[in-house]
């Protein structure tokens, strides 16, 4: 490890201690389901992320990602609101932990825009697009689990009977969908790209959302 490496390392240490400090109260209370009308397996993921959210910790942030993803799918727009203001008080380097952050920011963002929310979009900017050097480098879609399309990840979520051991577990099929919305967010944020236009995001997003709803245990309520 080089000293440079060594003083990255510290740095993006101090920041995500700093936010556990700051914000992980705040964040375990908003992703908490109590009182939601919401399935039950996404209930379960929920709670996955509402009993710990450690920002030092990649598996506690993606628990986090993927129930701010849940919100958004399901529409609960002031709880994703809110976890996206405690996110955008976050300083973010280039590296670390700190993309699935700004995915959320620009999920945020591109709900907002869908709606009409111009201000929000605005006010997001500056933390979703921090640091102003930062270039995502999935623009082209290459590294999307695609699981309506890909053999591998239909099987995973289920959606292939001719594969059933490749399977997982109820609770854990919508974690691929979840996964390329976080991604998605990102690549609407800095534009699209040749390969994903931002008309191409936003009818996946739509596909993505529809047939996550269709998992089992995913169907709305009410």
């Amino acid at each position: 490890m080089t000293f440079e490496q060594d003083d990255d390392d510290r740095a993006i240490a101090t920041i995500l201690r700093e936010a556990n400090k700051g914000h992980s109260a705040a964040l375990m209370a908003d992703t908490d389901p109590t009182g939601l009308c919401m399935p039950n397996v996404a209930v379960y993921l929920l709670r996955k992320s509402s009993k710990s959210v450690r920002l030092t910790s990649e598996s506690s942030v993606d628990n986090l990602s993927a129930a701010f993803f849940l919100f958004l799918s399901y529409d609960v727009w002031d709880r994703a609101l809110r976890i996206a203001r405690e996110v955008a008080d976050i300083p973010k380097l280039r590296w670390g932990q700190f993309e699935p952050l700004r995915d959320m920011l620009q999920g945020a963002r591109w709900y907002a825009a869908r709606h009409g929310l111009h201000e929000i979009v605005d006010e997001l900017a500056a933390s979703a697009f921090q640091p102003s050097d930062y270039e995502p480098l999935f623009m082209d879609g290459g590294i999307l689990k695609r699981p309506l399309d890909k053999p591998s990840s239909r099987a995973n979520v289920g959606l292939d009977p001719s594969r059933p051991n490749d399977a997982y577990p109820t609770n854990d099929r919508p974690l691929h969908f979840l996964d390329d919305l976080a991604m998605m967010s990102t690549m609407w944020g800095y534009g699209g790209s040749k390969e994903w236009p931002v008309e191409r995001l936003e009818a996946e997003r739509e596909r993505l959302e529809a047939a996550m709803k269709e998992l089992p245990g995913m169907a709305p309520l009410g």
